[in-house]
C-alpha cells in the first residue's frame, strides 16, 4: 500500500491533500477558531461532504484545492452562509464562483449535499422580553436623584470637583472642558 501511494506521487511528499486544502480554508476564514453552533455545525458538514466527494470519480481527476474549495461553496450555500464564497476564499484559491473548475466541482458535489446530510443548523428560538414586574417605586429619600437628571444641575454634591455641568447637562471634573 505504502509503495503504490509513493508511486502515485512520484516521490513528492509535499503533495497537497483535499483535507489540508479545506482546513488552510476553514483556518483562513476563522471558522476553525469558533465554538458557535453554526460554525461547529459548517466545519462537521464540511468534513462530511469531503468524504462523500472522495467517493465521487468526476471529481478524482481534478485539483485537490479546487474540490476544497467547492466542498466549502456547496457546504456554505447549502447552510445558508451568506457569501456563499467569500472574498478570502477568492483571494486565497485565486478564483472566483464562476471560475470553469470550481464551476464543474460544484456541478458534481451538488448531488453529493443530500447524500451528506447537510441541513442547516436549528434556529434558536427568539425570546420575548418580559414586562418589568410590579414593584415598589423609588422612595422620597432617593427621588431626588431621579428629578435633576438631565436637567442641568448637578446631582452630586457641591464642592465635589464634579459639579460642572456640561452642555448635555452631564457632570464634567471641574477644570476642564467639555467635549
Amino acid at each position: 500500500m505504502e509503495s503504490n501511494i509513493d508511486a502515485a506521487l512520484t516521490g513528492d511528499t509535499k503533495a497537497i491533500s483535499m483535507l489540508r486544502s479545506l482546513k488552510l480554508y476553514l483556518e483562513r476564514m476563522g471558522a476553525d477558531q469558533q465554538e458557535s453552533p453554526p460554525a461547529l455545525h459548517l466545519h462537521s458538514g464540511t468534513l462530511h461532504l469531503l468524504r462523500c466527494a472522495l467517493l465521487e470519480p468526476g471529481l478524482l481527476t481534478s485539483q485537490p484545492s479546487v474540490v476544497a474549495a467547492a466542498v466549502l461553496l456547496c457546504a456554505r450555500s447549502t447552510l445558508g452562509c451568506h457569501p456563499f464564497f467569500p472574498g478570502c476564499l477568492e483571494h486565497l484559491t485565486g478564483m472566483s464562483a464562476s471560475h470553469p473548475q470550481l464551476a464543474a466541482a460544484v456541478a458534481a458535489l451538488q448531488p453529493l449535499t443530500a447524500s451528506a446530510n447537510l441541513v442547516p443548523p436549528p434556529r434558536p428560538v427568539p425570546v420575548t422580553p418580559l414586562e418589568p414586574a410590579a414593584g415598589p417605586m423609588p422612595t422620597a429619600a432617593c427621588s431626588h436623584l431621579f428629578n435633576t437628571l438631565g436637567s442641568g444641575r448637578s446631582h452630586l454634591p457641591s464642592g465635589s470637583g464634579y459639579n460642572t455641568p456640561n452642555h448635555a447637562g452631564t457632570p464634567t471634573a471641574a477644570g476642564t472642558v467639555a467635549a
